[in-house]
């Protein structure tokens, strides 16, 4: 696709993210409306990323942004209750999260000289570190006082257990069909 038409769309893609986030603020959202504003200027790199060197990191921030929008909007239905159910659509979500980390970090360390082997172990001990600082995170937010305070239910340490597990899943998925998609386009170089 055309850079300028997928830098548009990253924009685009931007700016419905924004509206998600203003939406949770003033719903008092505050602890989801803190949490995605952080991840939103943390991805900031995409952008910038794309417009300097590689066009297909304005696909990850359009992954991203919509992702976090969907995410941002889900989060305040029913649909999103993890209490009785320890596979609910969190977990899908952790495991698109693992993937989107793995396709980055990909993208990124393209030009490194790994083995294959070598590069899946480190992308895999990459997602593991920030789905580990994610879930440090959110127990982090259950110190703020409310209305910043994200609530924790009953049976929160295995939820944390399966939210890592799921970022890695994701990951190993991603990093799988990369390597189905490298060797079906004939590609030497790439995983």
């Amino acid at each position: 696709m055309d850079p300028k038409r997928l830098m548009l769309l990253s924009a685009l893609a931007r700016l419905v993210c924004a509206a998600a986030l203003a939406q949770a603020a003033i719903a008092g959202k505050l602890s989801l409306f803190l949490t995605y504003a952080i991840m939103f200027a943390a991805t900031l790199y995409l952008p910038w990323r794309a417009a300097s060197s590689d066009a297909r990191f304005y696909a990850l921030d359009i992954y991203a942004m919509l992702g976090f929008a969907l995410l941002i909007l889900l989060c305040q239905t029913p649909l999103w209750a993890t209490d009785g159910q320890p596979l609910g659509i969190d977990k899908l979500f952790h495991m698109l999260s693992g993937a989107g980390i793995a396709w980055f970090a990909f993208l990124s360390l393209r030009a490194e000289r790994w083995s294959k082997g070598e590069a899946a172990a480190r992308l895999l001990l990459a997602v593991l570190a920030i789905a580990a600082l994610w879930e440090a995170f959110e127990w982090a937010l259950t110190a703020l006082p409310p209305p910043w305070q994200l609530r924790m239910h009953a049976n929160a340490i295995e939820d944390t257990i399966l939210d890592i597990v799921a970022d890695v899943l994701g990951a190993a998925v991603a990093l799988a069909c990369a390597a189905v998609a490298g060797k079906g386009a004939g590609r030497q170089g790439d995983f």
